[in-house]
C-alpha cells in the first residue's frame, strides 16, 4: 500500500562526461607525475532539473634518493589527489514523503 521500490526512484535522464590528461617529468631522482580531470553531469525529469562540473586535480612527487646497488629502485612518494562523483537521479530528484507511515519528506 505504501508503494514499491520504483515508486521512490524518479524517472529521467542522466548525461556524464568526463576527460582526464596526465603528464610524467623525470629528473635523475626526482619524478614528478601531475594531472587534471574533468567531470561534467546534467540530470532532466519531469521533477526537475540540475547540472555541474568540476576539475580535479592530482599530483605525486617521487624520490629516488640512493644509487647503492642494494637500494636502486627503492622511490619514496606521496599522492595528492580530488575526486568527483556526480548524484544519481535517487539522490537528486526524488520527492515525496518516506515510506512505511514515517511523517517527515524526502528534501
Amino acid at each position: 500500500a505504501a508503494g514499491g521500490a520504483s515508486f521512490y526512484t524518479p524517472s529521467g535522464k542522466r548525461n556524464v562526461s568526463g576527460a582526464y590528461i596526465q603528464d610524467k617529468l623525470t629528473w635523475d631522482w626526482l619524478e614528478i607525475i601531475a594531472g587534471l580531470r574533468y567531470d561534467s553531469y546534467k540530470l532532466e525529469s519531469d521533477v526537475g532539473e540540475t547540472s555541474g562540473n568540476r576539475l580535479s586535480p592530482r599530483i605525486t612527487v617521487g624520490v629516488s634518493p640512493f644509487e647503492t646497488a642494494s637500494l636502486e629502485g627503492l622511490q619514496f612518494y606521496g599522492t595528492y589527489a580530488e575526486g568527483y562523483r556526480s548524484p544519481s537521479l535517487s539522490e537528486t530528484l526524488i520527492s515525496g514523503n518516506h515510506p512505511a507511515g514515517v511523517s517527515f519528506p524526502f528534501l
